[in-house]
């Protein structure tokens, strides 16, 4: 079922701002996820994920902490950031940033945020719509890149995985076809990190989904649910995905499986940067034009009102934010080129 047809119309005074954060409602068009799977050897790729649950998240150090406390994690003189993501263990950041305010200038970044160094740098102009997931254990990140020399209405999307400890490319693969120009909008990687997938938008006469072993390159079953999706304003667990709307203005909360709203982000204000989920879907948050950052609790009540936990001001000049996941660390772009971190108290979930 299309997640969006039990969705009711959007007023025409909201269609400005809910186009950052909808799925297209074409009638023509179809949602249809597609899974590529790269059954990966663990102990070449990533680390165990057991490893993970031993220290799920690091202490960020804050200014209470370190009496020589820098916020600033990153800076570049009219540099334009255009996303952060932070790791599942908060070691680390991803940020799609492109400097001196050039398309051809553009690269997507992997800094360490306690020692504030770059970990992995790839340069490419089309960083716009370049997706990155980090591995359950937080040690390599897969990275869906389009490519911008493919030959016109045949564009090619190449998935890389990057071990972060040495940089090496762990696996390259084209995952679009000849003739055929899918526009991948999710990726994500299985809960055991031995398979990469994506999802993109299709017309209804291409295959729903296909897989490959990352050994053979020939067919192989694939889970779609054991997955951590980021891309495509879905949760992380693939459960959940956000859409503008009316009434409002407001956000919606929807379940993928059936397209029902399950709840509504109401406030008098617009969304003005990139949201997110947080608490693998528990929690949903943006920065509104007002330049108020509001975090949301978004799980299912009879009434369907989310609840805001937390309002902060001072976000006029966010460019685009992550939420730790540990949840005591905010941290964001600002316009004139800096990436900063900050604590963050999300009162608790009861």
């Amino acid at each position: 079922m299309n997640v969006l047809s039990r969705i009711p119309p959007r007023s025409s005074s909201q269609r400005s701002f809910a186009s950052a954060l909808t799925l297209s409602t074409g009638a023509a068009l179809i949602v249809i996820v597609t899974m590529w799977t790269l059954s990966a050897r663990r102990d070449e790729v990533f680390e165990s994920p057991s490893t993970l649950s031993a220290t799920p998240h690091r202490e960020l150090p804050t200014a209470s902490a370190v009496a020589d406390f820098n916020p600033t994690i990153w800076a570049s003189d009219r540099a334009q950031i255009a996303s952060l993501q932070m790791s599942p263990n908060d070691k680390y950041l991803a940020a799609r940033v492109s400097r001196n305010q050039s398309p051809q200038d553009s690269h997507l970044l992997v800094i360490e945020v306690e020692s504030r160094r770059i970990i992995l740098d790839i340069l490419n102009a089309a960083v716009s719509r370049v997706l990155i997931c980090f591995a359950p254990t937080s040690d390599a990140v897969a990275v869906y890149s389009p490519e911008n020399d493919a030959p016109a209405g045949s564009p090619r999307g190449v998935l890389t995985i990057y071990r972060l400890r040495d940089k090496a490319k762990k696996f390259e693969l084209d995952i679009t076809r000849p003739g055929y120009a899918p526009a991948v909008y999710a990726i994500g990687i299985s809960h055991d990190a031995r398979s990469v997938a994506a999802q993109y938008y299709s017309d209804s006469s291409f295959e729903r989904s296909k897989a490959w072993d990352i050994d053979s390159k020939g067919s192989a079953p694939i889970e779609s649910t054991n997955y951590s999706w980021v891309g495509g304003h879905f949760s992380p667990n693939g459960d959940r995905y956000s859409i503008g709307g009316w009434p409002g203005p407001g956000v919606r909360i929807g379940r993928c499986s059936t397209g029902e709203v399950v709840s509504y982000c109401l406030r008098d204000a617009l969304p003005a940067v990139a949201s997110s989920f947080a608490d693998d879907g528990r929690l949903w948050s943006t920065v509104y034009d007002d330049g108020k950052l509001v975090v949301w609790d978004v799980r299912e009540i009879p009434e369907k009102v989310a609840r805001p936990l937390l309002l902060k001001g001072g976000f006029r000049t966010c460019t685009a934010f992550s939420l730790s996941h540990s949840l005591k660390h905010l941290i964001y772009g600002k316009s004139d080129g800096t990436i900063r971190m900050m604590p963050l108290r999300v009162p608790p979930l009861h």
